[in-house]
């Protein structure tokens, strides 16, 4: 489940009573006495149809919905019932029903890499709206276990937040659910928020009771960020080249000491000194220059100004070099208290929230724009990684093994639950070579070449990392023939 709404978008009253009077019966069947969800499948062929799915003892994750647009706290609901109350309302006539409401799930996962979960330290988290205090006066709810500092794990469910909007109709809810999502904040973990994004303004979920089972098996293409025209997904969407510079001018401010500074003419006064960093990195008897390492494999080409600002010519040496030549940005600006305000090219005055970490010798830089033009070009996130030029560079591109084909990772965080191989049998390409288990889900894990298995890292029942190196494959033709 991506996206739930309350009610249904295009569904007639009757068929809707319909729907409530056999979940009653169902329930009575069983003499269920408590809250419960009762699911059914609607025949798109012969709309007045529909089936019996499933039915939960139990309320459903999107149950904020139903209450946003009923008003009824179906959770006091369930604690009166189990202790022997009568409810406040009980003829079903007199259940309102105010409004749309809609729920989207946020999940700690990698939509390109087919939706594997993914771990990590959510490092910034700022949600819409206040977490866990009901509905905000804007009609924003946001459900979350999370906050800035919190692990996602291996061992649950790696659901983030439900986000749950509520307006007068659905045309605006959905409005409201895109804002939403665009203004939700986090990092430290990778997540289907621009996936969400996608579904949301998508015309086939925009149209009422166009939405069906196959909605993604007939709109994949268009939903998945990073999708090429050729079918190839990325699983890293490049920022622009703008972001690519504001990105290393933030990375200057931090090597610079400038962060904190809100008026630099006001500082560089007080200071009195030529020599103070808030003048930036500039040399005697000319401008300085620095490259910056970006992790696309390119470089931010810096020239820096009396005044702190800075010309960042960012997109050189990429692959399609002389399609997209690089280009050059003159920026100048201030950072604090994660709100960044830059001018780029004396005149496009942009307000930033950057949330900024140093790690493993990477300065990640990730912001989230302010600016309605932006956002209307859909410039909602950015994020860049900057390598910190005073580390050397054994530090940076240090590595515990080395690339080639053979090597076996581990394509998420998770458990080890079944090894097929062991050290010194012959596999072929794509056989199976161990199992792992993570967040409810198994996963097989192939080998990417025939050849023989010339190491095993782990057994059965450990916890490995994203990316650990789990096996070693060498080839068939790279074994060498045992002396006769």
């Amino acid at each position: 489940k991506i996206i739930e709404e309350a009610p249904a978008s295009d569904l007639p009253t009757e068929l809707r009573e319909r729907f409530g009077e056999m979940g009653k019966r169902a329930a009575q069947a069983v003499g269920y006495y408590n809250a419960g969800t009762v699911e059914f499948l609607l025949d798109t062929q012969e709309p007045d149809q529909f089936y019996f799915c499933e039915m939960n003892t139990r309320l459903q994750v999107e149950h904020p919905i139903t209450e946003l647009v009923t008003g009824v706290d179906l959770v006091e609901w369930q604690l009166r019932i189990a202790a022997g109350e009568v409810l406040p309302i009980v003829n079903q006539e007199d259940i309102p029903c105010h409004g749309h409401a809609l729920e989207a799930r946020v999940y700690a996962e990698n939509p390109a890499r087919n939706f594997l979960p993914a771990t990590g330290t959510v490092w910034h988290h700022c949600p819409p709206a206040e977490s866990n205090t009901g509905t905000s006066s804007e009609g924003v709810r946001v459900d979350t276990g999370i906050q800035s500092g919190s692990e996602v794990g291996v061992y649950y469910d790696p659901m983030i937040c439900k986000l749950i909007v509520h307006d007068e109709t659905r045309e605006k809810a959905l409005k409201k659910l895109v804002t939403s999502l665009k203004e939700y904040q986090i990092a430290g973990v990778p997540t289907n928020i621009d996936f969400l994004i996608r579904c949301a303004e998508h015309e086939g979920f925009q149209k009422a009771g166009a939405v069906n089972t196959g909605f993604l098996d007939d709109y994949m293409d268009d939903v998945m960020p990073g999708m090429s025209d050729d079918g190839v997904v990325s699983e890293t969407v490049p920022a622009p080249p703008m972001a690519m510079a504001i990105g290393a001018f933030a990375s200057l401010l931090q090597l610079e000491g400038r962060m904190g500074v809100k008026d630099l003419e006001a500082e560089r006064r007080r200071r009195q000194s030529p020599w103070n960093s808030l003048s930036g990195s500039w040399a005697i008897g000319g401008n300085s220059r620095r490259e910056l390492k970006l992790a696309d494999g390119t470089s931010a080409l810096c020239t820096s100004y009396r005044d702190g600002s800075y010309d960042i010519q960012v997109g050189a040496e990429r692959e399609d070099e002389k399609e997209n030549p690089p280009v050059t940005f003159h920026i100048n600006g201030t950072m604090s208290s994660n709100q960044m305000e830059v001018v780029v090219n004396h005149s496009h005055r942009i307000f930033l929230t950057t949330a900024m970490q140093e790690k493993d010798g990477m300065f990640q830089v990730c912001m989230w724009p302010k600016s309605p033009e932006l956002l209307n070009t859909g410039s909602y996130f950015w994020e860049v990684s900057v390598e910190n030029p005073l580390l050397p560079s054994s530090m940076l591109h240090s590595s515990t093994a080395s690339s080639g084909q053979g090597i076996v990772k581990a394509p998420m965080p998770g458990k080890i639950s079944r090894i097929n191989f062991g050290v010194g049998d012959t596999v072929e390409e794509g056989e199976v070579l161990l199992l792992m288990e993570a967040m409810k889900m198994e996963h097989t894990v192939l080998s990417p070449i025939s050849g023989v298995v010339q190491s095993v890292s782990y057994q059965v029942n450990d916890v490995v990392a994203d990316g650990a190196v789990l096996a070693m494959v060498e080839s068939v033709d790279e074994v060498e023939p045992e002396a006769i």
